[in-house]
């Protein structure tokens, strides 16, 4: 594993336990979908879902009153 890695590991594993949080939320895609070696439960809620259909919602959910 490189150096780096373990950095950011070590690192969102001492936020993680400071702040008391077990679980892990990714922004992955099944296109871009890859292990996170942490000791986190990660939910990856849009793994389903195309790069279209994610910018699609976020247009959705962006609407502003005018």
């Amino acid at each position: 594993m490189p150096k780096a890695q373990v950095t950011v590991r070590l690192d969102k594993e001492r936020l993680a336990q400071a702040k008391k949080i077990d679980i892990l939320v990714s922004g992955q895609r099944f296109e871009n979908y890859s292990k996170l070696d942490c000791g986190l439960t990660v939910f990856r809620p849009l793994v389903a879902y195309s790069e279209e259909d994610v910018e699609g919602e976020m247009e959705r959910f962006s609407y502003r009153i005018p």
